[in-house]
């Protein structure tokens, strides 16, 4: 009896602990936070999710169901807001939460689960409400603000994880707290907590911050025992992510049966034109002499309605006839002139015979040497060749033969069909065609069919070209089936051979089948004897153990050739590229998605569930075929066509499924890694929209991720360029960049926005591109336009593009010119942009920014990269050939585009350099508020390097010139620091008018306005300006978007940043292993490289743009005494707007203002 509680305990580790069951309607929401942060279950209208997912394995480590990742709560406003409706129940509950805690030893509060009782208090921490979160200052948990029991951070596993549970029961009175599945504390929910709440946040705002790693969240609306809590928490532990409910059927889309229409020819291709003409069939070939008197010529009907573009017919008749062989194409032309008027100058080969009187042949080709085929011919023989428009191209084997007599010249042409690759045609084949003749004096051009437009060479107005039967009487023997149809297995063919003729026939049957691709292999071949006058009665057994077999021939021969035919076509529908080949396709499918099989994912269940439902009905239908081969039997047309409906249905899937493109925000980090949207839906289009105005850049992102793929799959973003009523918008209007992901300091992150010519992109199944289209609407007239984007393979032609639609609207408006925007900008920094500044100079006036940098090095000792190699002589500060030419395309180029420049770091000492440098600006026409000096104080100055360089200074002064230098004030605290005492003493204000001025101190609404006044008083601008070594680590709203909004709304002259990376540089994109550029990245091609970062100072300059404008447009109407408050409203709305930080209400901010400005520009 005593052993009886140690076996009891037995299971616990001999047997794995899988997770509580849960019903499906119980689980509210479930996020694993692999690869996405979309929830696997949940509601999500209306939710923000700042926070991203972290890379490299860094989340809980799970065994099976998805990858180890996790949604990352550490830094500021890092959080997941969801609505409670639908997430979340007030009345009873659970909630489990796994967290890696990232912060310090006696950090303040952090929480990590939140209610928001109404959405405006979603950025505060509602302490007096249910939440979960570590105690300020100790490393204690809690689970609402009147928590007192004493719950420490219990720290069990190497790796940090803990698991927190909460269930509920407001009906009972109860809430339990659980830490690592073990009992903490229990008490009664809070009166509030009775309410529902309008929203739930996964994380902390602002100073809450959760600080940690967060993963694998479930809530329900049931509460777990303590037991279920306990066996979660060890499945979990095991490696067993909390399972997902089995989606329903409705939302696996997976692929769907397509009807197949049989096929009403084999050998065949498209065509669009009703016209067709004859081939006659021939018993044997000829030699060609360009004599068409010959009587093998007889029998061949001519085309002859040759017309004008307009209709009209050719003046000069022109007769041309088709004839065929086993081996080749005959073409036979008699082409009426005056002679006396004929162009015949080329007497070569692939010469411009189009010059000459000439006859084009056009030939639409199927089978494997499918192509469109253009043949030039003059009246001496010549001939040039193309193959989809292609001259590379040799028509091998052919023969031609010209002749000129006094009202005509004459020609036959022998093509080979193995120089097309193509198979022998039999009665009934056509193939697609056009004739063309041009005819100089006098100057007239026709084709048949008719063409409706000049261009002779396009693929267009096609005709059928028919191989027609011989006569009856010409065949030794008459064959007749008693069925011409055949289906998979063995067929059982019954053939009547007639022999007509006065003599016997001694020869053999051969049954040869022709595949799809036209080319024929024989079957089996039975030896024949028919007496003259007799029938004979033949049976075959013809097995059909390939579906792509479209059509078998019964060929009797003698010696002497062919002596008659019958065809059997297929008894059932076919569907590319057929069940064997299917079989393998799906395969090789399966095993290059191998590694996502397990992902739970509908969009990727549902292709694995596709893969496994045709695998499945053809190893059926293969199971049938070679029954019925192994027993003398057929596989019935029904069980066919179903087939073939999979087959295509399944192909169309792949179609669709090949790669998937959805969009999202430009403005997150994403991932290599990031999973669709659980409810995309390849089947319906997508649509981009832009609204903007002149002069402006809207980006939008897309997400283009590999499926049904293979191994991998390159692909082209190709726009379409616009007309419409006159305009032309160009489709390099549309910027296409390829956001790529990189490793700054061990995270992999996204920024660089590269360019490539072609637009190519690579995707893999799994892995994800994001590609940003951005349009620029400089120089575009206001309107609507549309037009679509193609997604297209680069080299694969049986993938089907995918095309998105566009629609454009211009507002009635532009943006000013970048040397007149309300608000001046730059960026410097370490080694910033050196290797080409006149290229970066560019790509900050195309994205609104006044003033450009320049290395001061370059004009002392060289190119400021290799500032040791260009060392100085001793005694010297400088070289004064470089002061007056080095890097004059820079300057070129600030006067060409009216920008505003800067000078920047190790400018001399010395006065005779400045007065040099400002001899050469003013004979280029700069004027000195158009160039600055950052010298003679150092950046970021401290009250010790005030008299550093004062006596240098009162040289530049006594010189009364007017001169700008730029000076940057740091907010260190005194002693250390310099006060505006210190500054307005050491007359720092009237030497330096252009200040930039840490954000932290001239935002300060305390600091900030006594800085500002100062300044302003004594004549200077004011710039804020940020600094980060870790730029790419920074918010793109808060940081670099909302900075220019901050200092347009305190009215401060201008916005900048201090630019540099990381201090090592990230992992590629640097320049010699140096400090590497922020804003910008070095390209291959010596340009700079524009980030998201970038991008985003561009949208935050453009709202100061809308602002301002705004602005005007209101005065400007009220000056007409006509009021609109709902306009007044946006700009009243800013200061909420900053504060709520919010990228979703930006956006619609800027989309409102835009709606705004264009309707006040109409009053």
């Amino acid at each position: 009896m005593k052993i009886l509680p140690v076996l009891m305990c037995f299971p616990l580790f001999l047997f794995a602990v899988e997770p509580v069951p849960v019903a499906p309607e119980n689980v509210l929401f479930l996020a694993h936070y692999d690869q996405s942060t979309e929830p696997a279950v949940g509601n999500t209208e209306k939710s923000r999710c700042p926070a991203q997912i972290t890379r490299d394995d860094a989340g809980f480590p799970f065994k099976n169901g998805g990858r180890q990742e996790a949604l990352d709560l550490n830094g500021r406003d890092k959080f997941h807001l969801l609505p409670a409706e639908g997430n979340y129940d007030p009345r009873t509950g659970t909630i489990q939460m796994w967290i890696q805690p990232r912060w310090p030893a006696g950090a303040d509060q952090r929480v990590f689960f939140q209610v928001v009782p109404t959405a405006e208090k979603w950025s505060s921490f509602n302490w007096e409400y249910f939440h979960l979160r570590k105690r300020a200052g100790a490393e204690l948990f809690a689970c609402d603000g009147r928590t007192k029991k004493e719950i420490p951070v219990a720290r069990e596993r190497s790796d940090g994880w803990i698991q927190l549970a909460v269930t509920w029961d407001a009906g009972k009175g109860v809430r339990r707290f659980y830490v690592n599945g073990k009992p903490a504390e229990e008490g009664k929910p809070g009166s509030r907590d009775s309410f529902m709440p309008e929203q739930i946040m996964i994380g902390g705002p602002k100073g809450w911050l959760a600080q940690s790693l967060a993963d694998e969240v479930r809530i329900l609306n049931i509460a777990l025992t303590p037991e279920q809590i306990l066996q979660d928490f060890q499945a979990n532990m095991e490696g067993k992510p909390f399972p997902s409910p089995p989606a329903a059927a409705s939302v696996l889309r997976t692929y769907a049966p397509e009807e197949v229409q049989p096929e009403s020819a084999v050998f065949s291709v498209e065509t669009d034109a009703a016209e067709s003409a004859l081939a006659r069939p021939l018993s044997e070939d000829f030699q060609v002499d360009g004599d068409l008197d010959k009587a093998v010529w007889k029998n061949a009907e001519a085309v002859t309605d040759f017309r004008t573009i307009r209709g009209a017919e050719l003046k000069s008749r022109t007769e041309i006839r088709f004839l065929y062989s086993r081996t080749a194409l005959y073409i036979g032309a008699v082409c009426f002139q005056e002679m006396s008027g004929l162009v015949a100058r080329f007497d070569q080969d692939e010469q411009p015979l189009w010059e000459d009187d000439d006859l084009e042949f056009f030939l639409d080709i199927p089978g494997r040497g499918r192509g469109f085929y253009q043949l030039a011919v003059n009246p001496l023989g010549c001939l040039t060749d193309f193959k989809d428009g292609k001259k590379n191209f040799q028509l091998r084997g052919r023969e031609i033969a010209a002749r000129r007599l006094s009202d005509r010249w004459e020609l036959e042409l022998k093509i080979p069909f193995s120089a097309f690759e193509m198979a022998r045609p039999f009665p009934g084949d056509y193939i697609g065609f056009r004739i063309c003749r041009a005819v100089h004096d006098p100057s007239e051009s026709g084709a048949f069919p008719k063409l409706n437009e000049p261009g002779n060479n396009r693929r267009t107005r096609i005709g059928k070209l028919i191989f027609g039967s011989a006569s009856e009487s010409a065949s030794a023997l008459r064959i007749r089936t008693e069925k011409n149809t055949f289906l998979p297995g063995v067929n059982t063919c019954e053939a009547v051979l007639e022999n007509p003729g006065e003599k016997d026939f001694a020869g053999q049957l051969t049954v040869q089948a022709q595949n799809r691709a036209g080319e024929w292999s024989r079957i089996t071949q039975v030896p024949l004897m028919v007496g003259a006058g007799e029938k004979v009665k033949v049976t075959l057994k013809i097995p059909v153990s390939d579906c792509g077999i479209g059509r078998i021939a019964l060929v009797a021969s003698d010696p002497s050739g062919e002596a008659g035919q019958a065809l059997l076509t297929p008894g059932f529908v076919y569907a590319a590229p057929g069940a064997e080949k299917m079989t393998g396709e799906v395969i090789r499918l399966k095993q290059s998605m191998a590694f996502m099989e397990d992902a739970d994912h509908p969009v990727y269940r549902a292709a694995f569930v596709s893969m496994d439902r045709i695998l499945e009905k053809l190893s059926g239908f293969r199971t049938k075929l070679e029954g019925a081969l192994k027993n003398g039997t057929t596989v019935p047309a029904e069980e066919c066509r179903e087939t073939a409906s999979h087959i295509a249905g399944f192909q169309s899937y792949v179609n669709r499924n090949r790669f998937l493109v959805w969009q999202t925000s430009p403005w997150e980090n994403g991932s290599p890694d990031v999973l669709p949207p659980s409810s995309l839906n390849t089947a319906s289009p997508l649509r981009l929209a832009f609204q903007q105005a002149g002069n402006e850049r809207e980006a939008v992102c897309l997400v283009i991720s590999g499926l049904l793929c293979g191994n991998a799959m390159d692909l082209r973003v190709a726009p379409r360029s616009i007309t419409k009523n006159g305009t032309y918008i160009y489709q390099d209007n549309f910027e296409v960049f390829t956001e790529e992901f990189r490793t700054s300091s061990g995270e992999t992150v996204s920024g660089p926005l590269v360019r490539s010519s072609g637009n190519y992109i690579r995707v893999a199944p799994g892995k994800a591109v994001r590609v940003w289209i951005v349009f620029n609407s400089r120089g575009v007239p206001p309107g609507e336009y549309e037009t679509e984007i193609q997604i297209k393979p680069a080299y694969d032609r049986s993938v089907v593009p995918q095309s998105i639609s566009v629609s454009l609207k211009v507002w009635n408006f532009a943006l000013p010119e970048t040397h007149e925007w309300p608000l001046q900008s730059f960026f410097w920094g370490p080694d910033t942009f050196v290797y080409d500044e006149a290229e970066a100079l560019r790509l900050f006036h195309d994205y609104h920014m006044t003033h450009g940098w320049t290395e001061g090095w370059h004009y002392r000792g060289g190119f400021g990269a290799n500032r040791r190699l260009n060392r100085l002589p001793k005694g010297e500060s400088f070289r004064e050939e470089l002061v007056k030419t080095a890097n004059q395309k820079f300057f070129d180029t600030a006067k060409e585009l009216k920008m505003k420049f800067v000078f920047g770091w190790c400018l001399p000492s010395d006065i005779r350099w400045y007065e040099l440098m400002a001899e050469r600006m003013e004979k280029m026409g700069f004027t000195p508020r158009e160039y600055v000096f950052k010298a003679l104080i150092r950046d970021e100055f401290v009250k010790k390097h005030i008299p550093a360089e004062a006596a240098i200074r009162q040289q530049v002064a006594d010189l009364k010139k007017d001169w700008w230098f730029q000076a940057v004030y740091l907010s260190t605290p005194p002693p250390t620091g310099a006060t505006m005492d210190d500054i307005e003493e050491a007359k720092l204000p009237e030497f330096f008018k252009f200040w930039t001025v840490i954000s932290s101190l001239i935002l300060d609404p305390k600091r900030g306005p006594d800085v500002f006044r100062r300044l302003k008083s004594k004549g200077c601008e004011v710039w804020s300006y940020r600094c980060s070594l870790f730029m790419d680590r920074q918010s793109v709203l808060d940081y670099y978007r909302f900075h220019p909004w901050k200092c347009f709304l305190l009215g401060l002259d201008g916005v900048a940043w201090w630019d540099a990376m990381e201090p090592h540089g990230p992992d590629y994109f640097d320049h010699e292993d140096g400090y590497d550029d922020g804003i910008t990245l070095c390209g291959t091609d010596r340009k700079p490289v524009p980030t998201k970062m970038l991008q985003a100072v561009r949208e935050g300059l453009e709202d100061v743009a809308y602002m301002d404008r705004l602005q005007k447009e209101l005065k400007r109407v009220g000056s007409q005494g006509k009021s609109f408050p709902e306009y007044e409203k946006l700009l009243a709305d800013r200061e909420g707007i900053l504060e709520r930080s919010n990228q979703a209400e930006v956006d619609d901010w800027r989309l409102k203002a835009g709606q705004a400005i264009n309707r006040l520009t109409r009053e």
